[in-house]
């Protein structure tokens, strides 16, 4: 099964402030079949949430108005994935029900919530969005991301800023 819930609360503490908070859960195997073509996919991407089966994920978002031309933005995702075992030769050893493009091992054994190669996955998001003129939108945003390999005791962290132009119509 997947879940998906959540709660915002508009004009939080203050005028403009957005306060969001969500949980997903997405089973093993969900959206996965037997065959690729039936997969809930498109160019290999999930259709629905952009989490693939066996994880979830908590994520907690503010935006505040400072005029109605600035925005400011924060986000926080907490995930969790349970993965497929591979040998030194990308062979899968234990389907944990984590790849959306196979369900072909789905009856095979008890499915496990998490179960597979653990891995925890941390996002931060911090946006700034300036209006300069109506439906002319310049982005600023910094982007961070840490990777925790829990068998292994490993993780692995980066960090992005980037800059946007877009026009709304």
């Amino acid at each position: 099964f997947g879940v998906q819930a959540g709660a915002q609360w508009n004009d939080a503490l203050l005028d403009g402030l957005l306060l969001s908070l969500e949980y997903t859960r997405i089973g093993p195997f969900v959206q996965s079949h037997w065959t690729q073509v039936n997969s809930f996919t498109h160019s290999e991407q999930p259709l629905g949430h952009a989490l693939h089966p066996n994880s979830d994920e908590w994520a907690l978002a503010a935006g505040f108005d400072v005029t109605p031309r600035l925005r400011l933005g924060a986000k926080a995702q907490f995930q969790r994935s349970g993965v497929n075992i591979t040998d030194a030769d990308g062979r899968v050893i234990f389907d944990a029900g984590a790849d959306i493009l196979d369900g072909s091992s789905a009856l095979q054994h008890p499915n496990r919530f998490l179960g597979g190669r653990r891995i925890n996955r941390v996002f931060g998001t911090f946006s700034l969005t300036w209006q300069p003129v109506r439906q002319y939108f310049i982005d600023l945003a910094l982007f961070t991301r840490t990777f925790s390999y829990v068998d292994e005791g490993r993780s692995l962290n980066d960090t992005m800023l980037w800059t946007t132009f877009r026009i709304e119509y």
